[in-house]
C-alpha cells in the first residue's frame, strides 16, 4: 500500500518514467513506462539480477540484437479469418520480429555461462527458422513477389514482359509514323489511366485512329491511345489482374503458415516487449552508475553513499556534486529523528528512501555503493511538502494531521513512514507535543519511521526511547553554510543565529532575538554545538585506530607467514641434520666392518688394526682442525661492532635487512621493510659496507625490479576488482616499487571510483593522479608511493 496517491510524484519517480521511456526503442514499452501497467513487478529480486545481467552487457559492449519492433498481435488475429491474407508489408514485420527472437535467443545461449538470470526467460522457447526460410523464398529484399514464388507466376511475368515488349514495338511504330506526319506536339507521348498514349495536337486529333484518354488543361493537346496498340493494352491489363490474383494466393498461403506459427510469434513480441523493458532499465543503471543492493528478509535500511537519482542526474549534467548519505536503520534504530538547519538535504533524504523502496519495486537497480541491504515494505506512507488544498479548504497543518490519522490508522511492522517537518505549520509548543504524541504511536506499533523536525523535544525523545535514534546533517560553521552530509546519533543544531548572522540581518535585531529566545533552547543549542565538538574528536580518533588496526593485521599476516617460513626451514634443517647424521653412521658402519675383515685376512693383525687406528686418529685430528678454524670465524663473527638504536642489521641466517628502532635488554625492535619484529640481539649483526653487501643490495633490488608494477582490472566486477586491488598494493609495498599503474578504463566510472577510494586508505600511497593522455589518459591511473 502506498498513501497518498501522488506518492510517485512527490518522490521524483514520475521523471524516473520519463527517463525509461526515453531509453525504450519500441513505442509499445515507451508508453508502457508511462501508464499504469508500468507496476511494481511481482519478484522484485529476480527482476535485478535480470537487470544487473544487462548491466554487464552494456559495460563491456557485447552485442544485442535490437528489441525495436511493431506490435504484431493485431495480425496474428487476421491470420486466423478465413480467406484474409497478409499485404507484403505486413509480412515482412512478422519475418522481423521473428529473426529478432532468434537472434535474442541465440546470443543468450552463446553467453550461457554468463547470463543466468536472463536464460530463464527464454528457457521454454526455441527459435524459429523455417517460417524465415518460407518467407524468403516468396518476398525479396527489396519487398517484392519473386518470380519463383510459383511456377504459375513465373509463367505470367513471362508472358508480361513478352506483351510489353510487343506493345514498345508498336508504340514505337506509331510515334515513328505520326511524327512523319507533325500530328504530335514535342513530348511524343504520355501516360493515362495506367496506358500508354500519343500526345496529338488538338486540330489533328481525328486524324489518328483510337481511343481518345484525356486532354491539356489548355485543350492544345490530344492524349490517343493508337488503335495498334489498344489489343496489346488490353491484353497487358488482363495478364497483370492474373498476375495480382496469383500474388493473393501465394499471400494467403504465406499467411496459413504465420497462423500455424502464431503461438511462437505471440511469444516473440511478448520477449521483445520483456527485453526492451530489461534494456531501458539497465540503460538508466549505466546513467546512474547504480548497482544491485542485497534484498534482505530482516527488516534493515543499509545505505552506502546513496544518491537521489533524479538529483546526481541534474547536477551531474550542471558540473556540480551530489553529496550521497550513508543509512543505517535496524529493529534497534527502527525510528530515525533528522534534524539540522534549513536547506541542508533533510527533505532530499527522506525523498532517497522513498524513492528506492518505488525503484526496487519495480526492478530498477539503485545509485549506491555495493554493501547496501534494503528491505522492501509492504507499505510506504509519506508527508512531505506543502499539501494544502483550497478546494478540501485545507491548512499545511490540518493536512498533515489527516495524514498523521491515516498513518496512526494504518501502519504496521510493514510499514516505512517518512514525515517531513513534523508538527509543523502551528503553535511550536502545541505542534511539538502533537508531533510527539504521534510519533511515539507510530513507534509503538513497530514501523519503520524517519522524520525531520526542528523541535527539542523530539530530539530529546529519539535519544531517550528504545529503537530510537537521533541524526543530524552536518553544518559548515566556518563558511556557514550547510555540507548535505548525515550524521547518524546526535540530534542537529538549526544554526537560526549563524544562518541570521550570514543572511544580512543588523547585528542588533539579531542580538534582541537572542534575547528573546527561550533560555532552555539557547541552552540546549550551545549542548549540541558541545556534543557535535566532542564526536568529531572521537571521530578522528576512531579513524586513526581503524587505520592503525589495518596496518597491524596485515602486519600480523606478514609476520605469522614470516614464522611458518622459519618454522619449515627449522624443520627441514633438523631433518637433514638426521639424515647426514644416519648415512655418516652407516658409512662408518661400513668401514669398520671392512676393517675387521682386512685385520682377519691380515697375517699381522695386531700391526694392521695399529695402522688402522692410526690413519683414523689423523682424520679426526684433521677434522678437529677444519672444525677450529671454522669456530675461529664465528667467534670473530660475533666480536662485531656494538649494535645500536639506527643500526642496519640483518638476520644471521637471513638476507632481508632492516633498521633498528629500539633497544630493550637483550632484545632489539627492528623494521624490516613494513613489518615490524622484536627479535634477541645475539641472532642479528650490522650489515657491512662492503663490496657483497653491494652486491646483496643490487640483487635485493633487482628482484624487487623484476616486479610488475601494473595491474589490469577491465571488465571485472567491482569486488573482484578492489580484491585484486589490495593484494597488488600489498605487493607493490613489500616490493618497494615507486609508483604502480592501474589499468580500469574509462566506461561509466564505477571502477575509477572504487580504484580511487581504496587507494585512498593507504597512507603509503603519496599522490594519485591521471596517466598521460598518450598512455591511457582517464582510463588509468597512477599511485605514488
Amino acid at each position: 500500500m502506498i498513501y497518498p496517491r501522488n506518492t510517485e510524484e512527490i518522490l521524483g519517480f514520475k521523471a524516473i518514467r520519463k527517463l525509461l521511456s526515453s531509453f525504450a526503442t519500441s513505442e509499445n514499452v515507451k508508453d508502457f513506462f508511462a501508464s499504469s501497467e508500468f507496476s511494481p513487478v511481482s519478484d522484485p529480486e529476480e527482476e535485478l539480477f535480470r537487470v544487473e545481467e544487462f548491466l554487464y552487457i552494456l559495460q563491456n559492449d557485447i552485442s544485442f540484437p535490437s528489441t525495436s519492433f511493431n506490435p504484431i498481435k493485431a495480425l496474428l488475429g487476421k491470420s486466423s479469418i478465413g480467406e484474409y491474407f497478409l499485404e507484403i508489408n505486413e509480412i515482412l514485420e512478422i519475418r522481423q520480429i521473428c529473426e529478432s527472437a532468434n537472434l535474442i535467443i541465440d546470443t543468450l545461449h552463446k553467453h550461457k555461462d554468463s547470463f543466468e538470470k536472463l536464460l530463464k526467460i527464454i528457457a521454454d522457447t526455441t527459435t524459429e527458422k523455417n517460417l524465415i526460410k518460407d518467407i524468403d523464398a516468396v518476398i525479396d529484399d527489396d519487398g517484392e513477389i519473386k518470380n519463383t514464388a510459383s511456377a504459375e507466376l513465373h509463367r505470367i511475368r513471362k508472358e508480361l514482359i513478352k506483351t510489353r515488349s510487343q506493345l514498345d514495338r508498336e508504340f514505337s511504330k506509331s510515334i515513328k509514323k505520326y511524327k512523319k506526319e507533325n500530328l504530335l506536339t514535342d513530348n511524343d507521348e504520355s501516360i493515362r489511366n495506367g496506358r500508354r498514349v500519343l500526345a496529338v495536337l488538338a486540330e489533328k486529333k481525328r486524324t489518328i485512329k483510337g481511343l481518345l484518354h484525356d486532354e491539356s488543361d489548355t485543350g492544345k493537346t490530344a492524349f490517343i491511345e493508337p488503335e495498334e496498340t489498344i489489343l496489346l493494352n488490353n491484353r497487358i491489363v488482363e495478364i497483370q489482374s492474373e498476375e495480382r490474383r496469383e500474388i493473393i494466393k501465394i499471400l494467403k498461403k504465406i499467411t496459413r503458415t504465420v497462423h500455424e506459427n502464431s503461438e511462437f510469434l505471440a511469444n516473440a513480441e511478448d520477449l521483445h516487449v520483456t527485453f526492451d523493458t530489461i534494456r531501458a532499465k539497465a540503460k538508466l543503471a549505466y546513467k546512474l552508475e547504480a548497482i544491485r543492493p542485497k534484498l534482505t528478509k530482516d527488516k534493515k535500511i543499509l545505505l552506502r553513499n546513496a544518491f537521489h537519482p533524479i538529483l546526481l542526474i541534474q547536477n551531474t549534467s550542471s558540473g556540480k556534486e551530489t553529496v550521497p548519505y550513508d543509512i543505517e536503520m535496524d529493529a534497534h534504530s527502527r525510528c530515525m529523528v533528522i534534524s539540522g538547519p534549513n536547506a541542508g538535504g533533510k527533505s532530499v533524504c527522506l525523498k532517497t528512501l522513498g524513492i528506492y523502496q518505488l525503484m526496487l519495486r519495480h526492478g530498477l537497480l539503485i545509485p549506491a555503493d555495493s554493501g547496501t541491504e534494503i528491505y522492501i515494505f509492504e507499505n510506504l506512507f509519506i508527508d512531505i511538502g506543502d499539501a494544502q488544498s483550497v478546494e478540501d479548504e485545507l491548512s499545511t497543518y490540518s493536512s498533515k494531521l489527516k495524514n498523521a490519522a491515516y498513518f496512526v490508522e494504518n501502519c504496521n511492522e510493514n510499514t516505512l513512514v517518512l514525515i517531513d517537518e513534523f508538527g509543523s505549520g502551528t503553535d511550536p509548543s502545541l505542534g511539538g507535543a502533537m508531533a510527539e504524541s504521534v510519533l511515539f504511536t507510530i513507534h509503538k506499533k513497530k514501523a519503520f519511521s524517519v522524520i525531520t523536525t526542528h523541535y527539542a523535544n523530539l530530539k530529546i525523545m529519539a535519544d531517550k526511547l528504545k529503537g530510537m535514534v537521533n541524526a543530524s546533517m552536518l553544518f559548515d560553521e566556518v563558511n556557514l553554510k550547510p555540507t548535505y552530509k548525515l550524521e547518524q546519533g546526535k540530534p542537529g543544531n538549526s544554526y537560526t543565529f549563524f544562518i541570521a548572522e550570514n543572511s544580512g540581518l543588523p547585528e542588533k535585531v539579531i542580538s534582541q532575538a537572542k534575547k528573546m529566545a527561550d533560555k532552555g533552547s539557547l541552552n540546549f543549542e550551545k549542548l549540541l554545538l558541545e556534543m557535535k565538538k566532542e564526536k568529531e574528536v572521537l571521530r578522528k580518533q576512531n579513524e586513526e585506530l581503524l587505520v592503525e588496526d589495518k596496518r597491524l593485521k596485515k602486519m600480523i599476516r606478514q609476520f605469522e607467514k614470516m614464522n611458518t617460513d622459519l618454522d619449515y626451514q627449522k624443520k627441514q634443517l633438523q631433518y637433514d641434520m638426521k639424515m647426514g647424521k644416519k648415512e655418516e653412521l652407516l658409512t662408518l658402519e661400513s668401514r669398520i666392518k671392512e676393517i675387521l675383515k682386512d685385520i682377519s685376512a691380515s697375517p699381522q693383525p695386531k700391526q694392521k688394526a695399529t695402522s688402522e687406528i692410526e690413519a683414523i686418529r689423523k682424520e679426526i685430528a684433521n677434522l678437529n682442525k677444519s672444525t677450529d678454524d671454522i669456530h675461529e670465524k664465528l667467534v670473530k663473527k660475533t666480536e662485531k661492532k656494538e649494535i645500536l638504536e639506527g643500526s642496519r642489521v640483518k638476520m644471521i641466517d637471513g638476507s632481508q635487512e632492516g633498521i633498528v628502532k629500539g633497544i630493550s635488554g637483550k632484545r632489539a625492535t627492528v623494521v624490516f621493510g613494513i613489518v615490524k619484529m622484536k627479535v634477541n640481539i645475539d641472532e642479528i649483526e650490522i650489515v657491512e659496507s662492503t663490496k657483497k653487501h653491494a652486491e646483496q643490495q643490487y640483487s635485493k633490488y633487482s628482484a624487487a625490479a623484476d616486479f610488475e608494477a601494473k595491474l589490469d582490472i577491465r571488465g571485472m566486477r567491482r569486488d573482484e576488482a578492489i580484491q585484486k586491488l589490495e593484494t597488488f598494493i600489498d605487493s607493490s609495498l613489500i616490493n618497494n616499487s615507486e609508483f604502480i599503474k592501474i589499468i580500469h578504463g574509462k566506461g561509466s566510472g564505477a571502477l575509477r571510483k572504487a580504484v580511487w577510494e581504496t587507494l585512498k586508505t593507504y597512507k603509503q600511497v603519496k599522490e594519485i593522479k591521471f596517466e598521460e593522455d598518450k598512455y591511457g589518459g582517464e582510463g588509468a591511473t597512477i599511485a605514488v608511493l
